[in-house]
C-alpha cells in the first residue's frame, strides 16, 4: 500500500471511529487498529490527533462539495424553474447525507467541537466553491439580488439538513416523504427569497 493509500485509509477508519465512539471518546490507537497499523506509522501522516480530525474534516467536506458540484450542469437545469433546481439540488444533498451516515455524524460532530476554528472554515471548499457556485447559478434563474445574507443562508439550510439527517441516521426521527417534504419546505420558506 502507497503513502496516499495509507493516508486515505486513516482518514477512512477516523471516519468511523468518531461516527461509532463520538469524538469526545475518539483514541488514536483506535484508529491505528482499525486501520491496522501501529500508531507510530500513523503519526507520520499526521503531528497529532487535532491534526488527523481536522484533515478528516477537510476531506468530508470535499466529498460533500463534490456532491455540489455535481449538480452543476447547465443543460440538466434547462427550462426550469428556480425552485425546482433548488429542491434539486438540496435533494441531492439530502440523500447524500442518508446514504454516508458515517460522514454525516462526523460533520455533526465535528461542527460541534472546538476544532471547527475560523481557520478550518476558512479552509472548507464548499465555501471557496461549491456553494458560491449554487447561489450564482440560481440568480441565473432570475433569483434576486444575493447581497450580503449569502453565506448565512447557505449555513443555515445546510445546518437544518444536517440536523434532520444526524436524527434520521441516529434513528431518533423516522424518515418519511411527509417528514421529508416538510423539512424542504422549511429550507424552501428560508431561501425563497432568492426565486421570483
Amino acid at each position: 500500500m502507497g503513502m496516499k493509500a495509507t493516508k486515505e485509509l486513516f482518514l477512512e477508519k477516523t471516519i468511523e471511529v468518531v461516527a461509532r465512539v463520538g469524538m469526545e471518546n475518539l483514541r488514536t490507537k483506535m484508529v491505528a487498529d482499525a486501520a491496522g497499523f501501529s500508531e507510530a506509522t500513523m503519526f507520520r501522516f499526521f503531528r497529532d490527533k487535532d491534526e488527523m480530525l481536522c484533515e478528516t474534516f477537510l476531506e468530508v467536506d470535499r466529498r460533500v462539495s463534490e456532491v455540489f458540484l455535481a449538480c452543476f450542469k447547465p443543460e440538466k437545469f434547462e427550462n426550469t424553474t428556480c425552485k425546482e433546481a433548488l429542491f434539486e439540488i438540496w435533494k441531492k444533498i439530502f440523500s447524500y447525507l442518508l446514504e454516508n451516515p458515517n460522514e454525516t455524524l462526523y460533520l455533526i460532530r465535528f461542527r460541534y467541537s472546538a476544532l471547527y476554528s475560523s481557520e478550518i472554515r476558512s479552509k472548507r471548499k464548499a465555501y471557496d466553491g461549491s456553494l458560491n457556485k449554487a447561489y450564482e447559478y440560481l440568480t441565473d434563474l432570475n433569483a434576486a439580488g444575493v447581497g450580503t445574507y449569502q453565506g448565512f443562508l447557505t449555513n443555515y439550510a445546510f445546518e437544518m439538513t444536517l440536523c434532520f439527517a444526524e436524527k434520521i441516521v441516529t434513528g431518533r426521527i423516522q424518515l418519511t416523504e411527509d417528514m421529508k417534504l416538510r423539512l424542504w419546505n422549511a429550507i424552501f420558506a428560508s431561501t425563497e427569497f432568492f426565486c421570483k
